[in-house]
């Protein structure tokens, strides 16, 4: 049975500052659940509906996490999202290494949970493995983020640093911008080592971290739409790195 305290403190998970403080998260909804199972991320504790508790064990991913049924009321009291009609995960947040493989694609105050679970996903998809955010980005357990992500956050967990620091650790990595008035990247070499710097729709790259851009580049327009917003600028931009390989 699922005590108060238990649902209390899953419930304080919603907010950044406790899942800090406790180091635990939350994964709501099916795909993100089936997706955290199969990987074998470490799982406490599932907590659901009977008919999603049913169909958990139908397809054995119950194997070493206890799961515990609730009313669909009380679920949606823990849950971020009313449309949650399946369950919860609590899982510890884990520390990961950094490991700087391949291209680095460097988020500077992207603040949207939304645009940084996309990115997720894109990176995931065309095979990239490095994603560093600079610390007032979104938070990558953010429910929002998590959902966005469609289970890429298996796979994937962004780093959070001084992006000034980081850079300025390594002056032989070339940084590429992405801005307006940046040369089309449209059949341009883009080498895998290197830095790929993106900023937010509204502010894009923020001037202290303008000196350290080398290569400006950017995405060719060709009707009337102001802008891009960042994830599907990201997006683009890893295409054409798979599509041009140097």
């Amino acid at each position: 049975m699922v005590t108060k305290s238990s649902l209390k403190f899953i419930k304080s998970l919603k907010l950044k500052k406790y899942r800090q403080q406790e180091k635990y998260y939350v994964i709501e909804g099916r795909k993100g659940i089936e997706e955290a199972l199969k990987s074998g991320l470490p799982i406490e504790q599932v907590i659901g509906t009977e008919s999603f508790g049913i169909w958990l064990e139908k397809n054995a991913l119950l194997t070493d996490v206890s799961f515990e049924s609730v009313n669909q009321r009380t679920l949606e009291g823990i849950s971020s999202f009313q449309s949650n009609n399946t369950g919860v995960a609590v899982a510890p947040i884990i520390d990961h290494e950094l490991q700087e493989e391949g291209p680095r694609i460097i988020l500077d105050g992207v603040r949207d949970p939304g645009n940084l679970g996309t990115i997720i996903r894109s990176m995931d998809w065309f095979g990239f493995k490095t994603l560093i955010c600079s610390p007032d980005c979104a938070d990558c357990y953010n429910p929002k983020t998590l959902a966005a992500t469609m289970g890429s956050f298996t796979r994937l967990v962004p780093h959070y640093m001084n992006l000034e620091s980081y850079l300025s650790d390594r002056p032989e990595l070339p940084v590429y911008g992405m801005l307006l008035g940046g040369k089309p990247m449209e059949g341009m070499p883009l080498p895998e080592e290197a830095a790929y710097l993106l900023g937010s729709e509204s502010h894009g790259i923020r001037e202290p971290l303008l000196p350290f851009v080398k290569n400006k580049i950017a995405i060719t327009q060709f009707g009337g739409a102001e802008s891009l917003n960042v994830a599907m600028a990201t997006t683009i931009l890893l295409y054409a790195m798979r599509a041009t390989p140097v």
